[in-house]
């Protein structure tokens, strides 16, 4: 029975091994991973946080931008000479006038690639001049509700509306989503004479403003002032 204090021995001594293992090597080796682990992870929560916060800030800015540019191009228009004279005396002018105009509107899209198409609709005479399709009775027009609906609100006021819709398209022509600015003009005057509608195609849209950006595009939520979801759906 000799060899077993030899064998006791030689198990508290791995017991102490194992023990001094652990406090000098395998603990502090844990501990010093786990706090790079975290480190690391701080440090790219940070970065996509900060990626983020870039990106709303670039994608407002975008926002603000185009809103500016449609009211000003708006209060262009109400101090164009031939627009006034469209809205507040329309009968006293001849199809090349109209005609004229029409090549004048089309020329502020040409300018901004973003526009897909601008129209005028005038009160006095209720006709609408688009830069597409030309100039129409209102009723005639395909899309005559919409037009009705932004004058019944813009009777006696000024007002706006932007939003996303599906307009039909005209002959042999597929729908089309479209965000729409409308402004009453001119701005110059008290009582509304006309609304200017700019169309720019969603698809155009989207690319302008969150074109440059992964996480904008997978992440960012652009809705409309109808609560419409403007950007694409989110993935997962």
């Amino acid at each position: 029975m000799k060899w077993k204090p030899k064998k006791l021995f030689r198990k508290s001594a791995f017991r102490q091994h194992l023990i001094l293992f652990l406090i000098t090597i395998l603990i502090p080796a844990l501990i010093f991973l786990s706090y790079n682990l975290y480190r690391s992870s701080k440090q790219l929560t940070n970065g996509i946080e900060n990626a983020s916060v870039n990106d709303l800030d670039r994608i407002g800015r975008n926002l603000d931008n185009l809103n500016n540019n449609v009211d000003q191009l708006a209060t262009q228009l109400s101090l164009t000479p031939s627009i006034y004279d469209l809205l507040t005396q329309p009968y006293k002018l001849s199809i090349y006038d109209y005609s004229i105009i029409k090549e004048q509107l089309r020329g502020w899209t040409t300018s901004n690639s973003i526009f897909y198409s601008l129209l005028l609709h005038i009160y006095q005479n209720d006709k609408v001049l688009t830069t597409n399709e030309g100039l129409y009775g209102t009723s005639e027009y395909y899309d005559s509700a919409f037009i009705t609906k932004l004058r019944e609100a813009a009777t006696e006021r000024h007002t706006s509306w932007t939003g996303i819709r599906v307009t039909k398209g005209g002959v042999g022509s597929p729908d089309m989503d479209v965000l729409s600015f409308a402004r009453s003009i001119p701005a110059t005057s008290h009582t509304p004479l006309g609304m200017l509608v700019i169309d720019i195609q969603k698809d155009s849209f989207i690319k302008s403003v969150l074109h440059s950006s992964t996480i904008a595009n997978e992440h960012t939520l652009v809705i409309d002032p109808q609560n419409k979801l403007v950007s694409p759906l989110l993935k997962g």
